[in-house]
């Protein structure tokens, strides 16, 4: 798959709620259903650089590490080394709206290690984009209260 597939959504919390979220990967496996583990493996001077996931793919368990680069409104990944994936490219980025919410955008380039047609890994993507956007929705009402 050679474009990106993105969703979003909206969520009410203010961004600096969700970003505290997104940047504690080692929590990632108490709020993303899919993930098994989340382990950081290397930092830099403030922050992770690269985290090592285990995850659910269909019925296999995969293991991937990701290297990130942090903005100001945004989180993007690259993937380091995988073991059912050849790629898998990523961000977040979030827009405060107005009475503290804000909208976030996830947006997803993968591409399996394992020949696949290009239509299931679409529709493989779109609806894990929709579950992760859902499960960090779930995850900020729970923070917020």
């Amino acid at each position: 798959m050679r474009d990106f597939i993105s969703d979003r959504i909206d969520i009410n919390a203010e961004p600096a709620a969700v970003w505290n979220i997104l940047h504690d990967f080692e929590s990632y496996p108490e709020w993303r259903g899919s993930v098994t583990t989340a382990e950081v493996v290397s930092n830099d001077a403030t922050r992770p650089r690269e985290v090592r996931f285990g995850a659910h793919v269909g019925p296999w368990l995969s293991h991937y590490t990701v290297s990130y680069a942090y903005d100001s409104d945004a989180l993007a990944w690259t993937l380091v080394e995988g073991d059912l994936l050849s790629r898998y490219d990523g961000y977040w980025a979030t827009t405060p709206l107005i009475t503290g919410r804000t909208r976030v955008e996830l947006r997803l380039r993968v591409t399996p290690s394992m020949p696949a047609p290009n239509f299931i890994v679409q529709q493989a993507t779109r609806q894990d984009l929709r579950t992760t956007l859902e499960e960090l929705r779930g995850r900020a009402t729970v923070t917020k209260r």
